[in-house]
């Protein structure tokens, strides 16, 4: 009675797994295992080059610098926005005025280290040389401060921001956080 759902969206799986299927790089597949009624476990696993599990034989042509997708990310208190130039994936995280954050899951599939995080931003905050945002990683703040320069504005000139950070095996979660009110437009998230 072994059923498999899965969906490449994001969303809960509802697409019963039938046979193989091909995933763009960077598509999280997600899925659940029942028996019956019952839950087994679930399961999500982004694939692409660098990233994760990758099943293939090396002739396919990699995305270079594509990362994980703020508005594909777990977010409260920002908006997905598409206007503008540069983004990748389907649009990026605008935190207005409001307080927020957006939080990545990452599996690492290897020995705990250090790693590079480059958080890609935009945004020319009025009056200011940039703005600063809270960084966590598996819930310990390890850039209260994260100061981002101003860019050519808001949805243009993208720029990233460099923090070297310890990851675990297994799951991990990354959280950046407004400090107070508005933060900068997040694009995505690599890590290194």
């Amino acid at each position: 009675n072994l059923k498999v759902l899965y969906s490449l969206d994001g969303s809960e799986p509802s697409t019963v797994y039938a046979g193989p299927f091909r995933v763009a790089p960077g598509t999280e597949v997600k899925a659940a295992v029942f028996d019956g009624d019952r839950l087994l476990f679930a399961m999500r696993e982004r694939f692409g080059p660098g990233q994760g599990l990758y099943w293939g034989d090396g002739s396919e042509t990699p995305v270079a610098g594509i990362g994980e997708q703020a508005e594909d990310a777990k977010f409260k208190g920002a908006m997905v926005k598409s206007e503008g130039e540069g983004f990748h994936g389907s649009g990026y995280l605008d935190f207005g005025h409001q307080s927020g954050s957006v939080e990545w899951y990452q599996e690492n599939d290897g020995s705990p280290g250090t790693f590079t995080l480059r958080l890609r931003y935009s945004g020319k905050a009025k009056g200011q040389k940039g703005r600063a945002m809270k960084l966590a990683v598996n819930g310990k703040v390890v850039a209260p401060e994260l100061f981002m320069e101003n860019t050519e504005g808001w949805g243009v000139g993208w720029k990233t921001v460099e923090v070297e950070v310890t990851l675990g095996s297994g799951a991990n979660t990354i959280v950046l956080s407004t400090i107070g009110k508005g933060g900068m437009c997040i694009d995505e998230l690599l890590i290194e």
